[in-house]
């Protein structure tokens, strides 16, 4: 269930985004996150490379003055063990305050991130979204179908997903939206197309390509659905 999500310039198809593509996939494996091509992706990498250095940062610390300690603090012959203090508010204090900070930190930036990326705007490019094994089928406001989703790259767009038989996943890494489609349920998500990231691409095209669809993203499902989910 993979599909190549593809932009087409604004005066061509009406202001329309193509996509189109071929069974599911894999990312691959890389450090560094995709390309941003969404208005959302700057904030979701800074949230993301926030919490991920500050855990680095704390786990060297941690492990190597708990290697210290073990190796200064070792028992040796000779020496007789040290009275261990019961209480000492300044070093609890120091550290019980710094990591509630960071935590309401990450909880604040955590919180309102989620609830603009859940948040679709009012004036959303709505398109139905059904999930099967092993394809996606997208219905568009003017009631037409189609397994190639078109997206317009100068309005959000939401989409309302449901699945036919077992649970999916619509992920868009560059667009950094991830969403589970529950049988049963209708989920939803929003993304925009990054005006400057799309002015960039355009110009790095020439006259011939300008006039074909070119690759934005590619739609994969990230949740194993079956026998054919890496087709």
């Amino acid at each position: 269930m993979n599909r190549l999500l593809r932009a087409t310039p604004i005066y061509l198809i009406g202001a329309l985004v193509a996509a189109a593509a071929s069974g599911c996939g894999n990312t691959g494996g890389t450090f560094q996150m995709p390309e941003q091509s969404s208005v959302a992706a700057p904030f979701v990498d800074w949230v993301y490379y926030y919490i991920f250095w500050l855990c680095v940062f704390y786990f060297i610390h941690i492990m190597g003055m708990m290697g210290w300690f073990m190796w200064k603090y070792r028992r040796r012959p000779g020496h007789e063990t040290q009275p261990s203090p019961h209480h000492n508010l300044p070093l609890e204090i120091a550290w019980t305050l710094p990591p509630v900070v960071l935590v309401i930190t990450m909880f604040y930036y955590g919180f309102t991130g989620y609830v603009d990326v859940s948040t679709p705007p009012a004036d959303a490019y709505k398109i139905e979204v059904r999930a099967k094994k092993w394809d996606w089928a997208f219905t568009y406001p003017n009631g037409g179908t189609d397994t190639i989703l078109h997206v317009p790259p100068d309005q959000p767009v939401q989409v309302l997903m449901g699945s036919s038989d077992v649970l999916h996943s619509f992920f868009l890494p560059r667009m950094r939206v991830k969403k589970d489609v529950v049988p049963g349920r209708t989920s939803t998500a929003w993304w925009q197309i990054s005006k400057t990231w799309l002015d960039q691409r355009m110009k790095n095209l020439s006259e011939a390509e300008k006039q074909a669809d070119y690759i934005v993203d590619t739609l994969y499902c990230a949740e194993y659905c079956g026998t054919s989910h890496s087709a």
